[in-house]
């Protein structure tokens, strides 16, 4: 019998099973990271972990999950300040810049100091680019005045561009960080271009002019600098248990306030400290005018034969303005760090 004008066709044909669908789910929304207790969390190719670093404002720590093997952490440094960047061995690669206050970044739960990634950074810088010298001093009790301005005369020969760029490089390491080492290492670059100055007016007064008054002022800044580091030092002893000699000599410390806090800031007082003796037993030779005197004539020589070397240009000025380490500095494969270098 045919239903078909009854329309039973159409309603029979309506219980038919219907076909399966795929379930639509819903969009996986991934939370916005936050700054919480002063640390910021991401993952491995955030596409907006620059736009994090610059609006988190102050942090202490930086994790980074999901970091896939073969992928390394460099840090570097250039015009604009500290910065690492993901190394998968291209020449290529996008610089995230330190915010202020960094102190620490984990990578698959793996520890890195960052204060003692950039001091390695300015240590290795010094050692490349002034071989005559090869890191900064550290001054002991038979230190003389004399022996101080012999470090500042050969710390400045340097070329001029590398001394600048150590100087800079130092104020944002200062102004980023508590660590007394960047003072001390500021105090030394500062007195170091005293030095450079003093040597070249000596010998080419008709081409530089130098106020007494100025470079006194600088001097005394400087000393001033080195309080700051005294006073901090003593500050982080007293609340020490350890006891601690003033007048025994420590070294400038490759220690860290985690691994041995007494050494660092024991380290951090006494080079500072005799630092700023040394310099006050020079400093009438500075208002008389007279400090080169205490110096033979042959080492400053070397320094002013530096002041004429001819500088090569580069094709890119910029690349002078950045520094890495790769050939300088071999890795151990245990380190989470790894660091390169451009020339």
């Amino acid at each position: 019998m045919d239903y078909s004008g009854t329309g039973l066709n159409e309603l029979l044909s309506g219980i038919a099973p219907t076909p399966p669908q795929n379930k639509v789910r819903p969009e996986r929304v991934i939370p916005e990271p936050k700054v919480i207790n002063d640390c910021l969390t991401v993952r491995y190719g955030d596409q907006e972990l620059e736009r994090r670093l610059y609006s988190a404002g102050k942090l202490k720590t930086l994790t980074i999950n999901g970091i896939p093997v073969g992928i390394r952490l460099t840090q570097g440094v250039d015009q604009r300040g500290f910065y690492f960047y993901f190394d998968d061995g291209s020449s290529d690669f996008r610089r995230y810049y330190h915010p202020k206050g960094l102190r620490e970044i984990r990578i698959n739960s793996q520890f890195i100091n960052v204060d003692i990634e950039r001091k390695w950074l300015i240590e290795a810088y010094v050692a490349r680019y002034n071989r005559s010298l090869g890191s900064f001093m550290s001054v002991n009790h038979s230190s003389n005045s004399g022996a101080l301005l012999s470090y500042f005369c050969t710390l400045s020969q340097m070329t001029e561009s590398k001394l600048d760029f150590l100087l800079l490089v130092l104020n944002k390491a200062v102004n980023e960080s508590n660590d007394p080492y960047f003072r001390l290492y500021l105090f030394d670059v500062v007195m170091s271009r005293v030095m450079r100055s003093l040597i070249v007016r000596r010998f080419k007064t008709r081409l530089v002019t130098i106020d007494q008054s100025e470079t006194i002022s600088v001097v005394e800044a400087a000393v001033d600098l080195l309080h700051t580091v005294i006073s901090d030092s003593k500050d982080n002893l007293r609340n020490l248990t350890q006891t601690f000699d003033p007048d025994q000599f420590m070294p400038i410390s490759s220690a860290t306030i985690r691994s041995n806090p007494n050494a660092f800031w024991s380290g951090a007082y006494y080079q500072a400290e005799r630092r700023r003796q040394l310099l006050l037993e020079a400093m009438q030779n500075f208002y008389c005018d007279t400090v080169l005197e205490l110096l033979p004539e042959s080492e400053l020589m070397v320094c002013l034969k530096e002041e004429n070397a001819v500088i090569p240009v580069t094709s890119d000025p910029e690349a002078e303005m950045e520094f890495h380490i790769q050939k300088v500095i071999k890795q151990p494969e245990a380190r989470a760090v790894n660091w390169t270098a451009a020339n």
